[in-house]
């Protein structure tokens, strides 16, 4: 089967086919690296995106804007010891400390959706499908 666009080249299929869906699908997640740094107390400097909402700009990083016009601002607060040292004292308590995202939390979550979503019963009919089920 021969394509209708062979003649097109590599270089032109971002440019003609991609470009009108680009940043529909926010890729900006939160890595896990981000918690191992914040345990660490290491002072992030990250540019400023969303981070799935656990980081928040001034509060738990830096925020480096992408065309670097900040980058003079960023240095000054790594030479600040006081301004890193509270920065990352509010990210460990706020993300790591305070159990927030911990793997318990998210299999308590789990556990909950599946309950509202699957489940659809309540704690009293949940007792008696048990004692009915241990009967059979």
């Amino acid at each position: 089967m021969e394509s209708n666009h062979s003649s097109v080249g590599y270089e032109e299929i971002p440019a003609n086919l991609l470009a009108s869906h680009e940043a529909r699908v926010a890729v900006n997640q939160v890595s896990p690296k981000i918690f191992e740094a914040i345990r660490l107390r290491t002072a992030l400097v990250l540019f400023d995106a969303a981070y799935s909402g656990v980081v928040q700009p001034d509060i738990h990083f830096i925020p480096l804007r992408k065309d670097f016009a900040n980058v003079d601002q960023v240095l000054a607060n790594l030479q600040d010891d006081d301004y890193w040292k509270a920065m990352t004292e509010r990210a460990c308590n706020g993300v790591v400390v305070s159990g927030k995202y911990s793997f318990s939390r998210f299999v308590e979550e789990v556990d909950a959706d599946m309950e509202r979503r699957v489940l659809h019963i309540d704690s009293r009919e949940r007792l008696v499908a048990h004692i009915f089920a241990d009967r059979k």
